[in-house]
């Protein structure tokens, strides 16, 4: 067998389709399992073109268990004319290789799109969808052909920077986890260093953690670890300024799939706004009530009904299918409106607008007494001491995924720390809806030269406290340089949201410097995070009175 050649596995039909399987050989030699599923009637078709680091080394045959569900996630594609093709990614599933994340998609993608365009069955029309690191495959190359006609991308962000960040602090849990989950898994046994992972988590300096789980330095782990700031190195190599500048050079109309609680919601939103206007106004966005997995699966049935969200479930491959179709020219869109963003308003359903924001907003002040007014009381200083290997831990929210519970979830009792500090506000005299980023300016000091600052915003309905939104932030990045026992004002925004509150319902801020793992702890120390090797207490204090939140809100 050669090596470097492409090798045709099989060739079969099932369930009336045309099924070819190969290994695709990589302009390096690498080859790549691709399957070809065609329709069983006509010659060329439009392509689906799909690419995935998930699916399993199939056993016992090449094409194993997987084969069986791919002919049914792909019928209603197949029954409309569509052929598909679907690789996996190097160093997955029945590729060869080894995988390491967002390094040479590009440059696979390229050679088999060039490998599909010389295939009989090709028409000159392709279509690419994915979700999360399926997107992503695709972002890197979508500013590459006229022949890619239309896309449906969900969960992914062009700004990989902000999409790992919140206001510069790190997303831990979710792209920790991630990265021990993949990298080199046909290799390497990743259940057994799972069991290194809670340890791994909270190992300093970050910069031991790969040689702490795989023995050695990996290099695009460790750098991007160290790469805080969005114009590192890091940011500017591989694949990454490709997938920045994917919305700016789109050409064809794409579906922008996303939740409200997903990780990545702030990082669509900018997709949505930095496509060309001609090119956005023959595209759509579809945000839900869901978090990065596209569901509700992390309610109960009770809490789903308790919050009206019984409709905000959907099914995507259909609507991916109808977006299809009518680029195409056949028929309208399901869900999707041209031109505009379809979203869910969570307590009162789906909406449409161009522009998802409040027309007014509504300032509550935190009070000492830990009450939210909607005038500002007297200046007085609430104090907590943090702790970095005591963090506090918040359930839920767009930023958790992986370890922890996601999406919209209950939260605990107010105060339920000492270092944290909760704000309640009057019940509300009459319904609002609050729609779009909120602000949060929090006046603020410690007796450390750099530290984090945590604030949740949760809606409080009847005996319950459902989150809101959250962000996060570091004194020393905001300021440009913080200078112990000042007081500063730091204003930061969340990302967009979109409630209905009723009248009678609250709001509550809880604010704290930690939500561990979601986000790294802070080590209250000055300098990369990822070299910091020890960490110190810190007194950390807010100033009632000149601090408060402003809800973008509309009557």
């Amino acid at each position: 067998m050669d090596q470097n050649k492409t090798e045709e596995l099989f060739i079969f039909e099932q369930n009336g389709y045309r099924v070819t399987e190969q290994m695709l050989a990589m302009p390096d030699g690498v080859r790549l399992y691709t399957r070809c599923i065609l329709p069983g009637q006509g010659d060329t078709f439009p392509v689906i073109f799909t690419r995935t680091p998930y699916d399993p080394v199939a056993l016992p045959s090449p094409f194993g268990v997987s084969k069986g569900w791919y002919a049914r996630s792909y019928a209603p594609y197949l029954s409309h004319g569509y052929a598909l093709v679907h690789q996996h990614c190097c160093g997955t599933g029945m590729s060869e290789g080894e995988f390491s994340a967002y390094m040479r998609e590009r440059g696979d993608g390229l050679a088999t799109l060039d490998w599909i365009r010389s295939q009989p069955f090709y028409n000159g029309e392709i279509y690419v969808m994915g979700a999360s690191y399926t997107s992503f495959v695709h972002l890197s190359y979508l500013d590459s052909a006229d022949d890619i006609k239309g896309a449906a991308l969900s969960v992914e962000p062009a700004s990989m920077y902000k999409g790992y960040h919140e206001h510069g602090v790190f997303k831990k849990d979710i792209h920790f986890g991630w990265f021990m989950d993949h990298y080199h898994k046909k290799s390497l046994n990743t259940e057994a260093l799972r069991e290194k992972r809670s340890e791994a988590m909270r190992l300093r300096p970050v910069t031991d953690v790969a040689r702490f789980v795989y023995g050695e330095d990996v290099p695009e782990f460790t750098e991007m670890m160290r790469s805080e700031n969005e114009e590192d190195a890091y940011w500017q190599a591989h694949d990454y300024p490709h997938v920045r500048a994917s919305m700016k050079s789109m050409r064809a109309p794409v579906l922008l799939f996303d939740g409200w609680y997903d990780i990545y919601i702030n990082t669509m939103f900018d997709m949505w706004n930095e496509l060309p206007a001609q090119t956005r106004a023959q595209s759509a966005m579809i945000v839900g009530p869901w978090n990065h997995s596209m569901n509700l699966h992390a309610m109960t049935e009770e809490e789903i009904a308790k919050l009206g969200l019984s409709d905000g479930e959907m099914e995507q491959d259909e609507i991916i299918l109808r977006w299809f179709e009518h680029i195409r020219g056949k028929g309208a869109p399901l869900l999707a409106e041209p031109g505009r963003v379809r979203y869910y308003r969570i307590g009162q359903g789906w909406q449409t607008a161009r522009v998802v924001s409040a027309d007014a907003y509504k300032t509550l002040y935190l009070s000492d007494g830990g009450a939210l007014c909607g005038q500002p009381g007297a200046e007085t200083e609430l104090s907590y001491r943090y702790d970095p290997d005591d963090p506090a831990y918040f359930p839920g929210g767009q930023d958790a995924f992986n370890t922890q519970p996601t999406g919209l979830v209950r939260q605990g009792e107010q105060n339920m720390r000492p270092d944290v500090l909760s704000f309640v506000s009057a019940p509300l005299p009459d319904a609002v809806t609050v729609e779009g980023e909120i602000e949060a300016a929090l006046t603020v000091k410690s007796d450390c030269a750099d530290t984090a600052f945590f604030i949740r915003v949760s809606a409080v309905k009847g005996g319950d406290t459902w989150v809101m939104r959250d962000t996060i932030f570091t004194l020393d990045r905001e300021t440009g340089g913080y200078t112990p026992g000042s007081a500063v004002q730091v204003t930061v925004h969340t990302a967009p949201v979109s409630w209905r509150l009723e009248k009678g319902d609250r709001i509550r801020v809880d604010v704290s410097s930690s939500n561990f793992p979601t986000y790294a702890a802070h080590t209250n120390t000055k300098g990369n995070w990822a070299e910091q090797a020890e960490a110190k207490v810190a007194q950390n204090t807010v100033l009632c009175g000149k601090s408060w939140l402003k809800l973008p809100v509309r009557g």
